[in-house]
């Protein structure tokens, strides 16, 4: 008789449990639904700048790079590793190489905020290990600043801009094939 109260009692905490993840992911989807929103509630403003930008390990002034049709802005904030962002970079050149049909139509935004205690790091970094493309250090936090509508959730710093900057596609597609075929 204790072995069927056994039985029970976990088809019941089973039962609980998956009814509390039910109500939770419904929760999740709500708040993701609303963040992304948010996220096309304003166009994204590139304030390009006032940021430092490497290219080739080398200090890069660019010419009207934020003029292309579409635009993929990868943000990577303070509260994600920056050193270790940087050390997955070369996984970008697939993607990059396979939408150089497009041209200048299409250009990615490296956008990098990290913490003054990284900075160094990060800076040193990107002019040893060449990365042939353009990253933007933001050292004023001045992308989080003009664009407050963004989310903290950093599933959510990768997104794809149309030519009015605003948001069209979020995800990234080195994490989901769906976005990468997009």
């Amino acid at each position: 008789m204790m072995g069927i109260k056994n039985v029970t009692m976990g088809k019941w905490v089973f039962l609980s449990s998956l009814i509390m993840f039910s109500i939770l992911s419904c929760g999740n989807k709500k708040a993701l639904n609303k963040d992304l929103e948010l996220m096309q509630s304003s166009p994204v403003q590139l304030p390009l700048g006032n940021m430092e930008c490497l290219m080739n390990g080398k200090d890069t002034v660019l010419e009207n790079f934020d003029d292309s049709k579409m635009k993929l802005i990868i943000y990577t904030d303070s509260t994600v590793c920056s050193p270790c962002a940087l050390n997955e970079l070369y996984l970008w050149n697939r993607i990059i190489s396979t939408t150089n049909i497009y041209g200048a139509k299409m250009k990615y935004y490296f956008i990098f905020a990290p913490k003054r205690e990284e900075l160094d790091m990060v800076e040193f970094m990107l002019k040893t290990n060449t990365f042939y493309y353009p990253v933007f250090i933001d050292k004023a936090n001045v992308f989080s600043v003009n664009n407050s509508h963004l989310p903290s959730n950093t599933m959510l710093h990768t997104f794809l801009l149309n030519e009015r900057n605003e948001v069209i596609m979020v995800g990234s597609p080195l994490q989901n094939a769906d976005i990468y075929d997009l």
